[in-house]
C-alpha cells in the first residue's frame, strides 16, 4: 500500500470497503469459479506410440474469479495426414492455474498405454518426472495444492522431455533430433 494515496484508494475502491476495510465479493463470479473448480474425470485414456506433445494454458490466470485453465496432449496425425492431431483435452479441475493444466496433461499420460516419450515445456514438471522414473513419488507430492493430481499418477516410466516453448517449428525439431 506504500504507493497509494488516499484518493487513488477513493478511486479504486467501493465506498462501503473504504469505510469497512471489507471488500465485498462478486456473487456471480463466485458461483463461476465454483462451477469451473467442480472436479472432472479425465478422459479415457489410450494407446499411444511416438511422441506425445502435452501443454497447459489459462486465461485470466492472475484473476481468482476469472481463471480458467485448460490442458491438452497431441501427436502425430494418422499417416499420410500429416502435422498433429490433438488426443486428448479438458478443462482443469480444481484451483484454475497454469501449473495445474501442465500437470494434469501429464496425468492423463500416465493413464495411456504403450511406449511413447512426452514433450513439455514446463521444466519443473519435466523434472518431476524424472525424478519419479529414478525412485518413489515424495509423500509431499501427494499433498498440498496440487496433492490431488499427483495421487492420480498411474505410471512412473514415462521419458519426459522438455522444449522450452515459444520456438519456431524448425527449431523444436532441431532440439528433438527429429
Amino acid at each position: 500500500m506504500k504507493d497509494w494515496t488516499e484518493t487513488g484508494l477513493r478511486e479504486a475502491l467501493p465506498g462501503p470497503t473504504l469505510l469497512s476495510g471489507v471488500l465485498p465479493f462478486p456473487p456471480h463470479l463466485a458461483a463461476a469459479q465454483a462451477i469451473a473448480e467442480t472436479p472432472i474425470a479425465l478422459p479415457a485414456p489410450q494407446h499411444l506410440s511416438g511422441t506425445a506433445y502435452s501443454d497447459g494454458s489459462c486465461l485470466h490466470p492472475t484473476d481468482p474469479w476469472m481463471a480458467r485453465a485448460t490442458w491438452a496432449v497431441a501427436a502425430a496425425a494418422a499417416s499420410g495426414m500429416g502435422g498433429l492431431a490433438t488426443l486428448a483435452s479438458q478443462r482443469v479441475s480444481g484451483t484454475q492455474t497454469v501449473g495445474r493444466a501442465e500437470l494434469s496433461a501429464l496425468v492423463w499420460l500416465t493413464h495411456c498405454t504403450g511406449d511413447f516419450r512426452v514433450v513439455t515445456d514446463c521444466l519443473y514438471l519435466q523434472q518431476r518426472f524424472e525424478k519419479l522414473r529414478l525412485s518413489p513419488m515424495p509423500h509431499r507430492w501427494s499433498e498440498g495444492v496440487n496433492g490431488d493430481l499427483w495421487r492420480l499418477v498411474q505410471r512412473t516410466d514415462l521419458v519426459v522431455i522438455w522444449i522450452p516453448s515459444h520456438l519456431t517449428e524448425d527449431e523444436a525439431v532441431a532440439l528433438l533430433g527429429r
